[in-house]
């Protein structure tokens, strides 16, 4: 490109795998076997000044069901795909991307709510992420970020789902809140997190409006301690959700994760949750390998 004088976009490909060793017993019912992160993927990313401090941006993230592919229902761009516009007073995309509301869960939690978390069994996700959105994000002053997403459907009678929030950050604390809106459908997500030295230490509650009308309550308090002179970091989270006999549950979880290298780590975890409905009673242990 530079020999031929050719003015090109920054291209990144990246992407991660995770498999894991599992057994797992819910409702009195006992599977073992190998399973798959959840979120396994291959991303590609593109980006070019196109100047006065203006950028151009693509996001393709693509599902990998890495266990067994031949069974993928994998579709190009199914996780994220988004085209947009960026500099630094904030952004705009449109596409296919997370809410505002399933960053504060997915930031906070010290799991990431990705495998063994008790996230999903305390609070709600049901905005995950948004298909035709338009994403906007603005930072109007250092250290806070306030964002908002909207559906735009094309079907008349669609009810569009939205979401917006505000994170701030000083010295070495960071305070997250959002909303989720979709019909009757409603949540309210606040979130907080400070690092002590080395450790972290988070704090997380909802309010949630299920799509039936039930109401719904849910903390977590989190920990992360990396243990010093090791590559070691210990992992802990403790959850109740209340206020609907149908879901309400106890959880909790630990974890170990020892870091090959920047790149490559292991992880032992351990999820349990009590729930009112026996159906619903979990006992998870898994020992993977996360590239």
């Amino acid at each position: 490109v530079a020999a031929t004088s050719i003015a090109s976009a920054q291209v990144e490909i990246s992407g991660k795998i995770g498999m894991y060793m599992d057994r797992t017993e819910k409702g009195g019912t006992q599977t073992t076997g190998l399973v798959q992160e959840g979120t396994n993927n291959l991303t590609i990313k593109a980006k070019e000044d196109i100047g006065q401090g203006l950028s151009a941006r693509v996001i393709v993230d693509t599902k990998l069901t890495t266990n067994d592919p031949t069974s993928a229902n994998t579709q190009l761009g199914d996780r994220e795909s988004t085209v947009g516009l960026a500099n630094s007073f904030g952004s705009i995309d449109m596409g296919r991307s997370y809410s505002s509301s399933f960053n504060v869960i997915r930031t906070i939690d010290p799991f990431g709510n990705l495998y063994a978390s008790v996230a999903p069994d305390i609070h709600p996700d049901h905005g995950k992420r948004f298909s035709n959105g338009v994403f906007l994000k603005a930072n109007p002053f250092n250290g806070a970020q306030i964002s908002y997403d909207r559906v735009q459907s094309t079907t008349p009678g669609t009810v569009e789902g939205l979401s917006y929030g505000m994170n701030y950050a000083f010295s070495n604390f960071e305070v997250k809140v959002a909303r989720f809106e979709q019909g009757i459908e409603k949540s309210n997500i606040y979130g907080a997190v400070a690092t002590l030295a080395t450790t972290r230490l988070s704090v997380m509650h909802s309010d949630d409006t299920s799509a039936t009308g039930a109401v719904t309550h849910g903390t977590t308090v989190g920990v992360a301690q990396p243990i010093a002179g090791t590559k070691v970091t210990m992992l802990g989270t403790y959850g109740k959700k209340t206020g609907n006999c149908l879901t309400d549950a106890t959880a909790y979880n630990v974890g170990m994760n020892y870091d090959f290298s920047k790149r490559t780590s292991a992880q032992l975890m351990y999820r349990k949750v009590d729930a009112t409905l026996a159906s619903l009673d979990t006992r998870q242990v898994g020992v993977g390998l996360i590239h």
